[in-house]
């Protein structure tokens, strides 16, 4: 009888804790959630980094992401037991017969767990999507960037595509009555214009394009939102309020557009009117001189003269002013153009005739002489943003360039003085002043303090912690918040440009 009671008790103990196993798994989530979680961070950083190497590569890219995460988990358990009938007594026997042994306990369990999570992978493949990531970096982004104190010089590397710098010639003004012309408008021979390439395949590209970089952000080049505003008729009273904030030219749209239902042309009037402008904020008066249109907080005027002791004097050549064509200035619409007008100063083109000379890989055969054209000239910059797609595909260059056979890691300057016209200041190596921009380590296994890896064509590739000294995971950050802030449009994508025009 003990017997029976003892396998009763464990059989009953045994569905007992199955059922609380059960209870356990269906109830205690948090800790699965948190690693639903760690396994989503995994996923979309790993697939970010496949297509950076593979940009690298020279391959094809690949969109995918993980949209949604649901968690399931289930238990449950059962027992079964056929009490004997003949037990405690002995084997049965009988005349002619074999003896048999007594009959067994018959004793039955079962039990089932199940549980994970059910998720969707969707392919990135739709038109919608490829609209958003083909579509310029917005100025408002650019801005968001510089007002949470990002390195400036980082983000300049990493939204700016080119820059073409064209020379203003005022013999070429309407009006002029000087007969010599050099550089009309809309000419684009190499001493009247000159594009700066972010391209690290060649040094003499990034060379001058980071010169480039440092004299426009020792300037002060910064972005904030327009400050003009312009009250708009209403026709509906609960419109009363409706205000634009924006270009002054929009400001005889017609009313009823602007103040029409959602969507309409005047929803999309409103939208533009709001916007962001380029402007600089010298640090010193000797460069308030070299910014002929656009200070920020400062709304721009037409200037009557250039008298001794004006914000002018000593900038660039006096012909070369136009006050009475000034524009407004600075205003990155929709179309992403803005409009500045700067003084190429003397050290400024000194910088880059010196790198000319030193760097020069026979891309630009008649630079140094070309470039002396430009000294102390006002000049048009146009600034040409890059879009989502266009940032992998840099960085994939700038891993490409690490491993080539001419390996050169990619620095940018960080938040510190440094002066713009010194070409000794071309980073070569991580320091308190340069941090790298991005790159990639490859080989048989990631390292375990590695911040995320990924096996492509037989190789690991993988991203190192971020550091004072390098910016690889801050930089991979900025591009996964660009991928999910423009991954779709309504719009067809369009070249952003932010273009700098004399006055």
């Amino acid at each position: 009888m003990r017997f029976r009671v003892a396998v009763g008790a464990w059989a009953c103990t045994t569905a007992i804790a199955v059922g609380l196993l059960g209870c356990a798994v269906v109830d205690r989530y948090s800790s699965r959630a948190i690693v639903y979680n760690l396994e989503a961070e995994k996923a979309q950083e790993q697939a970010m980094l496949l297509n950076i190497v593979r940009a690298y590569l020279g391959r094809p890219m690949q969109f995918t992401t993980v949209s949604t995460i649901t968690g399931t988990a289930s238990a449950s358990g059962s027992a079964q037991y056929q009490f004997p009938t003949n037990l405690p007594f002995g084997p049965v026997i009988a005349a002619g017969t074999v003896a048999f042994p007594p009959v067994a306990p018959n004793a039955t369990f079962g039990g089932s767990l199940s549980g994970g999570p059910a998720f969707t992978v969707p392919v990135l493949d739709t038109q919608e999507f490829y609209r958003g990531i083909l579509k310029a970096i917005p100025g408002q982004i650019w801005d968001l960037y510089i007002q949470a104190n990002y390195p400036r010089d980082l983000l300049f590397n990493l939204f700016v595509e080119k820059v073409v710098m064209q020379r203003v010639d005022p013999n070429c003004s309407p009006g002029s009555h000087v007969q010599v012309c050099e550089c009309p408008s809309g000419s684009h021979i190499q001493k009247c214009e000159f594009v700066f390439t972010n391209y690290v395949a060649y040094d003499i590209q990034i060379n001058l394009f980071q010169a480039l970089g440092d004299y426009l952000l020792a300037l002060g080049l910064t972005t904030q939102l327009t400050n003009d505003a312009a009250t708009v008729p209403f026709v509906n009273p609960q419109n009363i309020n409706v205000r634009f904030v924006g270009d002054p030219a929009t400001d005889d749209i017609n009313a009823a557009q602007v103040l029409g239902a959602p969507g309409g042309p005047g929803s999309e009037a409103l939208a533009a009117a709001t916007s962001y402008h380029l402007c600089f904020a010298p640090l010193t008066i000797g460069d308030t001189r070299l910014v002929l249109s656009s200070l920020c907080d400062k709304k721009p005027k037409k200037q009557a003269s250039n008298k001794p002791g004006g914000i002018l004097s000593g900038s660039c050549q006096p012909e070369s002013y136009q006050p009475d064509s000034y524009q407004p200035t600075g205003r990155i619409g929709s179309s992403g153009s803005a409009t500045v007008a700067l003084c190429a100063s003397n050290e400024f083109v000194e910088r880059l005739i010196r790198i000319a000379e030193t760097t020069d890989e026979g891309h630009y055969p008649h630079l140094s002489k070309d470039l002396q054209h430009f000294r102390h000239k006002q000049v048009n910059i146009t600034v040409y943003m890059r879009h989502t797609e266009g940032m992998i595909h840099y960085l994939g260059e700038l891993v490409r360039r690490q491993y080539a056979d001419d390996p050169r890691d990619i620095f940018t300057k960080k938040d510190k003085p440094y002066h713009p016209h010194d070409a000794t200041h071309m980073c070569a190596e991580p320091s308190d002043l340069c941090a790298y921009i991005f790159r990639l380590y490859q080989g048989p296994a990631p390292e375990p303090a590695d911040v995320v890896s990924a096996l492509y064509d037989g190789r690991w590739f993988s991203l190192p912690r971020g550091s004072a000294t390098d910016f690889s995971s801050l930089t991979f950050d900025i591009l996964k918040q660009q991928i999910a802030l423009n991954s779709s449009a309504k719009s067809l994508p369009q070249s952003s440009v932010l273009t700098t025009v004399s006055p």
